[in-house]
């Protein structure tokens, strides 16, 4: 179910971002602090050639968005985050 029926939405402004995800985007919405954020990633998943992103922090890691198909999909969408909160480039793994 959770793979086709995961929905996420991430709203980014300089000041953090607000996360929700879940089954059809109804879980539960976090607020991560910018000053928190260490670094954002797009890490391989399974099935192979699609990426999840992942938040860093200090203290763990969000996944914030699943199974983006592909690493330029990824990419762009990393850049649109990290661009809003006034970060360097993202990496992918």
């Amino acid at each position: 179910m959770d793979h086709w029926f995961y929905r996420s939405a991430v709203e980014a402004s300089r000041r953090g971002l607000k996360v929700t995800g879940g089954l059809f985007g109804l879980g539960p919405t976090r607020w991560i602090d910018a000053s928190a954020i260490e670094k954002i990633e797009a890490r391989g998943a399974l099935p192979r050639g699609y990426y999840d992103l992942v938040i860093v922090c200090r203290d763990r890691g969000f996944v914030a968005g699943k199974r983006l198909p592909g690493i330029r999909l990824a990419t762009v969408v990393l850049g649109q985050i990290e661009e809003a909160l006034g970060k360097t480039p993202c990496t992918a793994t």
